[in-house]
Order: structure tokens, then sequence, then C-alpha cells
């Protein structure tokens, strides 16, 4: 278990998958997220919450908050130990809790915890252009800008582009 400022990030549990599944179907939350969400069963997703205690190149987190009200997911994926980088999502998929600083809390104390307790170097982020407030959120946990790849995605029938924004440890080998 993680505890950021607002957020605690644990690892999801079988019990845990009625409401995954519900925040799966939700479409105005799924539409800013750089990947296709598919409707999923709770009997699949209980599969795959299974899968992730085995996983060596992933750390998945339900993410509550500080009273254990589940709001949304992080996880760090392809984590690649040899280079020390790994991808970032973070889907708060409580809307009542966007823009309230859980968002940032979360990224912050995954990117904490990526760098130092797994000793990873940069950690990477892609996100649909029009996702502003993703946007903002990451600037403010210090990712920067990398480049921009064009009609990357379909959503909502239209080809979206993907900004992809990174941090990394300073002094390491600059």
């Amino acid at each position: 278990m993680l505890r950021g400022e607002y957020v605690i990030l644990r690892v999801p549990e079988l019990d845990d998958a009625d409401i995954i599944t519900s925040w799966h179907n939700d479409r105005e939350v799924t539409k800013y997220l750089a990947e296709n969400i598919y409707s999923v069963s709770k009997t699949a997703l209980q599969g795959l919450i299974k899968q992730i205690y085995s996983e060596k190149n992933a750390k998945h987190f339900l993410i509550e908050t500080e009273d254990e009200i589940p709001i949304g997911l992080g996880s760090l994926n392809d984590i690649d130990w040899i280079n020390g980088t790994a991808e970032i999502r973070v889907v708060l998929y409580a809307k009542n809790c966007w823009g309230r600083g859980y968002g940032y809390d979360c990224v912050k104390t995954l990117t904490e915890y990526a760098m130092y307790e797994l000793n990873l170097n940069t950690i990477y982020v892609k996100l649909i252009e029009e996702n502003e407030r993703a946007i903002k959120c990451f600037q403010k946990a210090g990712y920067e800008a990398e480049g921009k790849l064009m009609k990357r995605v379909i959503k909502e029938n239209k080809y979206k582009n993907i900004i992809s924004m990174s941090i990394y440890k300073k002094g390491n080998n600059e």
C-alpha cells in the first residue's frame, strides 16, 4: 500500500471487481483515455485481478480517498527493469473528485514510488491532446512534453492526437 497526501494506493482485490466493471462502462471518463477500454464482465475482470499478482513488469493500484472510498485506478506498465523506464496511467473514475487534487497526488505518489522504491529512471505518459486537465496535472507533477503522435487513436469515431510526456531522475548520467 502507498500513501499520498490525499490518496491511498492499494492492490485491487477480487471484491473490487464490481466497481471497476462499472467504471469501465462509463463513456464520459473513458473518452479521454489514450487506449481504448472495452466493456468487461465482472468474471473476466476477476480473472484479470488474479493475474496482476504474478505480473513482473507492471504494478496496479486501486486509488482510494483517505476514507477508503474507491475513486480510480493507477498503474505502472511496461516496466523495463534494465533501462529503468515505465509508463504511468492514472484514471479518476469518480467525477466528483476531478479538479480536487486527487489526480495530482496519485501521479506524484506513483512517480516517487517508481523512482525511489523501484529505482526506475524515466516515467512516461501518453495523453489524448484534448485532455487538458490531465496534461496540466502531469505538468504540475514535473512531467515535460516530449512530442505529439499524430492521429494515433480513434475516439468517438475521430482520430485523436496523443501527447507524450515524461519525467526522469535528475543527476542520473545526464
